[in-house]
Formats: structure tokens, sequence, C-alpha cells
């Protein structure tokens, strides 16, 4: 599903707002802006997106797989098998982009994400080891928590002493958030 991560997007268009009228970034957009977002990126202004086009759209939109995602929409949307997706295809496209979901999931907040972390710290050290961020990153749903958490400790690891400190935790909540991890259903 694509959510309005306000990432390369520019501010000129508009957004999903939330009950007090600020922008919520992260409910779908509507199919309105969705045909403005793929228009936008018909580079060579042929009416139709080649796998390319939709891929740098996907990119801009902050998928995490834009390549594949590009692949798997042009599979749906191009029912005449061209390898481009036409003004007559693109509704299929929208949909097809949009998911199923009514209602998307929300992803944690640093809030949350600061008593996830905290609660993995089997230890009570006051610092995570990183098997406790994998089994952290795995709680958060992470594909490769492992990984994930390697790359954590790279990130927030500012003493390099193989552990994120208290005085760390920021930058690791900032990680978790930039991954945009999820809310479960």
């Amino acid at each position: 599903m694509i959510r309005s991560e306000g990432k390369g997007l520019g501010n000129n268009l508009p957004r999903t707002t939330t009950k007090v009228g600020k922008p919520h970034p992260n409910l779908p957009y509507n199919e309105k802006q969705l045909h403005g977002i793929f228009r936008r990126f018909d580079t060579d202004h042929d009416g139709c997106l080649s796998q390319k086009e939709l891929t740098n759209a996907f990119h801009s939109l902050g998928s995490r797989f834009p390549a594949y995602r590009a692949w798997r929409a042009l599979h749906h949307a191009d029912a005449n098998k061209d390898g481009f997706v036409s003004e007559n295809e693109f509704q299929q496209l929208v949909k097809t982009t949009k998911g199923d979901k009514p209602h998307p999931n929300l992803p944690y907040n640093e809030k949350q994400l600061h008593g996830i972390f905290r609660r993995f710290d089997t230890d009570h050290d006051g610092r995570l080891s990183q098997q406790e961020l994998t089994d952290a990153f795995h709680s958060l749903g992470s594909r490769f928590p492992a990984y994930r958490a390697w790359r954590a400790l790279h990130h927030a690891d500012a003493n390099k002493d193989g552990f994120v400190s208290e005085n760390e935790f920021q930058q690791l909540v900032k990680y978790a958030v930039k991954h945009g991890f999820l809310l479960p259903n």
C-alpha cells in the first residue's frame, strides 16, 4: 500500500488531514492524488507509464521495493500487455496501489518505540545488545531482524561499544521511525 510519507512529493499535492486539519502523513492517497502523482512521472509525456517511470514513482512514494512494486503494478494494470500503463489502464493501477484494506496500519510513534526497545533490555543494564535489538526488531515485524539490529547498532551506537546505551536511544528510535514499522491490525 502506498502511504503519504511526504518523501520527494513536494508541497503542491493535497494531503489527507487529521481531525484538527493538520496533514496526516500515514493515510493513503485518494485516487485524484495518485493520478496526479503518476502523471507527474510520465516524463516523456506520452500518456503512458513505462516500468522505469513506475519505479521512479514508487521510489518517490517511499516504497521499500520500488522496482518490484512497479513490476507488480505493471503486471496487474497492463491489460493489453504492451509494457506500458495507458490512461485507460490507469484505474486498475490505482486500485493496485491502494491495496485492499479500508484502514491502513499506522506506524509506531517515537514514544511507543522507545517503550518497546526498553522492554527488550532483558538484563536491565540500561543498554541494548545486538541480540536484544534483534529480538526487538523481530517483535516489530521486521523481515530481517538480525540485519535491522546490525544496521541500528551502526546508526545509534555513537561510542562504538557494541551496545545502544541510554543516551543513544534517541538515535535508535529515529532509525526505527525512519523504517516505518507498523502497528498490528
